[in-house]
C-alpha cells in the first residue's frame, strides 16, 4: 500500500539557487516562467492533436521542473481527462502565490 504524498505547489530552492540570492534576478525568473506557462497552457488547450499536447505538455513539465513548480510539473505527467482544467487551475493558483 502506498501512501498519498502532497506534491509541494513551489520549491523555491531552485529559483533562488539559480538566481544566487538575488531577489529582484529572482522575481524577473518567476515572473517569466508564469508568463511563459500561461502561453503554454493555452497553446494546449488549443492543440488538436495528440502529438501536440504532449509536445506541449513536455515544454511545460521542463519549465516548471527548472523553477521548482512541482506541482505543475506532476500534473503534466498526469493521463487522465481532466488534465487541462487541472492545469489552467494550478497554473492560477501559482499565479496568486507567486504574484502578489
Amino acid at each position: 500500500m502506498t501512501a498519498d504524498v502532497e506534491i509541494p505547489r513551489f520549491d523555491t530552492r531552485l529559483v533562488e539557487e539559480f538566481a544566487r540570492g538575488d531577489a529582484v534576478f529572482m522575481a524577473e525568473l518567476i515572473d517569466l516562467f508564469l508568463t511563459n506557462a500561461e502561453d503554454y497552457v493555452t497553446e494546449y488547450l488549443a492543440a488538436t492533436e495528440e502529438g501536440q499536447q504532449r509536445d506541449v505538455l513536455h515544454k511545460l513539465k521542463g519549465a516548471a521542473l527548472t523553477v521548482g513548480a512541482e506541482r505543475l510539473a506532476a500534473l503534466c505527467n498526469a493521463a487522465d481527462a481532466e488534465r487541462g482544467t487541472a492545469l489552467v487551475a494550478e497554473l492560477a493558483a501559482l499565479n496568486s502565490h507567486l504574484r502578489p
